[in-house]
Protein backbone atom coordinates (compact mmCIF):
# COMPACT_ATOMS: atom_id res chain seq x y z
CA UNK A 1 0.00 0.00 0.00
CA UNK A 2 2.69 2.41 1.00
CA UNK A 3 4.69 1.46 -2.08
CA UNK A 4 1.67 2.17 -4.32
CA UNK A 5 1.25 5.65 -2.81
CA UNK A 6 4.95 6.48 -3.36
CA UNK A 7 4.79 5.26 -6.98
CA UNK A 8 1.61 7.28 -7.57
CA UNK A 9 3.20 10.44 -6.13
CA UNK A 10 6.37 9.93 -8.21
CA UNK A 11 4.31 9.43 -11.38
CA UNK A 12 2.27 12.55 -10.61
CA UNK A 13 5.42 14.65 -10.09
CA UNK A 14 7.05 13.20 -13.22
CA UNK A 15 3.98 13.90 -15.40
CA UNK A 16 3.63 17.41 -13.95
CA UNK A 17 7.27 18.24 -14.72
CA UNK A 18 6.96 16.86 -18.25
CA UNK A 19 3.76 18.80 -18.82
CA UNK A 20 5.35 22.09 -17.76
CA UNK A 21 8.31 21.75 -20.11
CA UNK A 22 6.27 21.69 -23.30
CA UNK A 23 7.46 22.92 -26.66
CA UNK A 24 6.05 26.43 -26.17
CA UNK A 25 8.39 28.84 -24.48
CA UNK A 26 8.25 32.54 -23.77
CA UNK A 27 10.29 34.62 -26.21
CA UNK A 28 12.30 37.70 -25.48
CA UNK A 29 11.49 41.02 -27.06
CA UNK A 30 14.24 41.45 -29.61
CA UNK A 31 13.84 45.21 -29.72
CA UNK A 32 13.18 47.38 -32.76
CA UNK A 33 13.61 46.07 -36.30
CA UNK A 34 16.81 47.01 -38.14
CA UNK A 35 14.86 49.23 -40.53
CA UNK A 36 13.69 51.33 -37.59
CA UNK A 37 17.17 52.14 -36.30
CA UNK A 38 19.61 51.95 -39.24
CA UNK A 39 19.75 53.96 -42.46
CA UNK A 40 21.71 51.28 -44.36
CA UNK A 41 20.19 47.81 -44.58
CA UNK A 42 22.03 44.86 -46.11
CA UNK A 43 19.39 42.49 -47.46
CA UNK A 44 22.16 39.90 -47.75
CA UNK A 45 24.57 40.11 -44.80
CA UNK A 46 27.36 38.54 -46.88
CA UNK A 47 27.63 41.89 -48.68
CA UNK A 48 28.47 43.83 -45.54
CA UNK A 49 32.24 43.16 -45.61
CA UNK A 50 32.37 43.86 -49.37
CA UNK A 51 30.39 47.09 -49.78
CA UNK A 52 30.74 49.97 -47.38
CA UNK A 53 28.51 53.03 -47.38
CA UNK A 54 31.15 55.63 -46.65
CA UNK A 55 28.79 58.60 -46.69
CA UNK A 56 25.06 59.23 -46.80
CA UNK A 57 23.12 62.40 -46.23
CA UNK A 58 19.67 63.87 -46.76
CA UNK A 59 19.57 67.36 -48.21
CA UNK A 60 16.30 69.33 -48.16
CA UNK A 61 15.38 70.75 -51.57
CA UNK A 62 12.26 72.86 -51.15
CA UNK A 63 9.73 70.41 -49.71
CA UNK A 64 11.51 67.32 -51.09
CA UNK A 65 14.47 65.29 -49.81
CA UNK A 66 17.59 64.59 -51.85
CA UNK A 67 19.54 61.56 -50.62
CA UNK A 68 23.19 61.25 -51.56
CA UNK A 69 25.18 58.08 -50.79
CA UNK A 70 28.72 56.90 -51.57
CA UNK A 71 29.57 53.21 -51.83
CA UNK A 72 33.04 51.65 -51.68
CA UNK A 73 34.09 48.13 -52.68
CA UNK A 74 36.16 46.85 -49.75
CA UNK A 75 36.92 43.44 -51.32
CA UNK A 76 39.60 42.42 -53.82
CA UNK A 77 36.97 41.29 -56.32
CA UNK A 78 34.30 42.95 -58.43
CA UNK A 79 30.97 43.10 -56.61
CA UNK A 80 27.64 42.99 -58.48
CA UNK A 81 24.93 44.41 -56.29
CA UNK A 82 21.74 46.39 -56.43
CA UNK A 83 20.79 49.39 -54.35
CA UNK A 84 17.47 51.04 -53.60
CA UNK A 85 16.75 54.22 -51.72
CA UNK A 86 13.40 53.80 -50.00
CA UNK A 87 11.57 56.94 -48.91
CA UNK A 88 9.27 56.81 -45.88
CA UNK A 89 6.35 58.99 -44.83
CA UNK A 90 5.72 60.26 -41.28
CA UNK A 91 4.01 56.96 -40.36
CA UNK A 92 7.01 54.91 -41.50
CA UNK A 93 5.35 53.55 -44.63
CA UNK A 94 7.23 53.31 -47.90
CA UNK A 95 6.42 55.86 -50.57
CA UNK A 96 6.32 54.13 -53.94
CA UNK A 97 8.60 55.64 -56.57
CA UNK A 98 9.64 54.77 -60.12
CA UNK A 99 13.31 54.11 -59.36
CA UNK A 100 13.19 50.56 -58.00
CA UNK A 101 16.46 48.65 -57.62
CA UNK A 102 19.47 50.17 -59.41
CA UNK A 103 22.54 48.13 -60.45
CA UNK A 104 25.69 48.81 -58.46
CA UNK A 105 28.78 47.22 -60.01
CA UNK A 106 31.96 48.05 -58.12
CA UNK A 107 35.50 47.09 -59.09
CA UNK A 108 38.16 46.50 -56.44
CA UNK A 109 38.46 49.65 -54.29
CA UNK A 110 36.07 51.64 -56.50
CA UNK A 111 33.82 54.35 -55.08
CA UNK A 112 30.47 55.26 -56.68
CA UNK A 113 27.82 57.79 -55.74
CA UNK A 114 24.06 57.62 -56.03
CA UNK A 115 21.55 60.44 -55.64
CA UNK A 116 17.77 60.22 -55.45
CA UNK A 117 15.09 62.84 -54.86
CA UNK A 118 11.94 61.87 -52.98
CA UNK A 119 8.92 61.49 -55.26
CA UNK A 120 6.56 63.45 -52.99
CA UNK A 121 6.75 66.07 -50.22
CA UNK A 122 5.32 63.48 -47.78
CA UNK A 123 8.76 61.83 -47.52
CA UNK A 124 10.36 62.56 -44.16
CA UNK A 125 12.92 59.76 -43.90
CA UNK A 126 14.81 57.22 -46.02
CA UNK A 127 16.59 53.87 -45.97
CA UNK A 128 19.33 52.55 -48.25
CA UNK A 129 18.83 48.88 -49.15
CA UNK A 130 21.66 46.79 -50.63
CA UNK A 131 21.40 43.27 -52.04
CA UNK A 132 23.24 40.99 -54.46
CA UNK A 133 22.24 41.55 -58.08
CA UNK A 134 19.78 39.05 -59.54
CA UNK A 135 21.50 36.85 -62.07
Amino acid sequence: MRRTIIITICLFVFITILGCSGMYRATKDRGPRVEETEYVIYKDVRLQPSISVIDNEAIPIGNLIKVRAKFRNMSIYQVNAEVKIKFLDSSGYEIIDNYGWQPLILEKGEIKSLERISPTPQAVDYRILIQYANK
